[in-house]
């Protein structure tokens, strides 16, 4: 993992290679194309990916009021089906046009009203999308399956504090796990276009301070750190 602050040019994994793993990536949620077998696999072994959304709608539904959330890196929206039929109103924002059409198509089919929710396409990281600038405050802004694959997460997580948000949701991967190992030399023999940066508690607790949190509060869900900056 490049340490935070160590270079002010930020790179990440490419839209292009998102737009091209749109059905692999919500095969994990569906099973769809994939033997039984290894369907039941990759539902053992990506478990913390299904925990990580529900602990995310879990701190959602603790508010006895509709609340406004953020879903930055939203890929196919599977956290606003799961928030279905709460009075929650979801923005999702994605830099995959692939990824964000999906999600239309799998909340369309499921009857999710467009009332609740707005999709926009935009990259947060490098390229702010002017359409967020109508939002003055989003209570959660939610961050699943993202920093880890961007150099440096500090300086986007800096940026949604201008939403005023009362928390800050985000699975960070675990750094010096066996899958960790596991994951870089199959992304590296495939050739895949998409870096990997793995985080330690103390790392995110440092971030925590940076970001000026009242507290940090980090989970282990399987190989994640689900963290929950709290403002």
């Amino acid at each position: 993992m490049m340490k935070t602050g160590e270079s002010s040019e930020i790179f990440q994994s490419s839209s292009s290679y998102w737009d091209s793993k749109v059905k692999d990536f919500d095969a994990i949620y569906t099973g769809e194309g994939w033997p039984k077998p290894y369907k039941l696999l990759s539902d053992i072994l990506r478990r913390d990916i299904f925990d990580r959304v529900n602990a995310s709608v879990a701190i959602a539904k603790a508010y006895d009021r509709p609340i406004s959330i953020l879903d930055i890196g939203c890929g196919t929206c599977r956290l606003i089906e799961a928030l279905h039929p709460t009075e929650h109103f979801v923005v999702g924002v994605d830099y995959s046009s692939e990824m964000l059409t999906k999600a239309k198509e799998i909340l369309t089919a499921k009857g999710i009203s467009e009332d609740s929710y707005r999709l926009i396409f935009g990259d947060v990281v490098n390229n702010w999308p002017n359409e967020l600038d109508a939002y003055k405050k989003f209570e959660i802004v939610v961050m699943l399956g993202l920093v880890e694959y961007i150099s440096d997460p500090v300086p986007l997580l800096q940026k949604m504090l201008r939403f005023n948000p009362d928390k800050i949701l985000v699975s960070f991967c675990r750094a010096k796990t066996p899958r960790t190992y596991i994951r870089r030399l199959r992304y590296k023999i495939q050739g895949l276009d998409c870096p990997l940066f793995f985080y330690t508690q103390k790392e995110i607790q440092e971030i925590g301070e940076q970001l000026g949190a009242k507290s940090t509060k980090i989970q282990i869900l399987g190989t994640l750190h689900f963290t929950e900056f709290s403002f």
